[in-house]
């Protein structure tokens, strides 16, 4: 992800934060939902652009 390491960085300056840090496991599971949101947003824009959304055309997209 963009920001991981600035993330990273950020709470491991901060001592009250330290209980926050995301492990490598957190970070894929960031990067699983993430690449779902572009999917779904792809999704979404798609729909968006038609004037009268279809079933079928729903089915294809997903």
């Amino acid at each position: 992800l963009d920001y991981r390491d600035t993330i990273d960085s950020f709470v491991s300056r901060n001592k009250e934060l330290h209980s926050l840090e995301l492990s490598d496991d957190d970070w894929e599971s960031i990067k699983l939902v993430a690449s779902w949101l572009k999917s779904f947003r792809s999704a979404t824009v798609e729909m968006s652009t038609t004037k009268i959304p279809m079933l079928s055309t729903t089915h294809a997209i997903f």
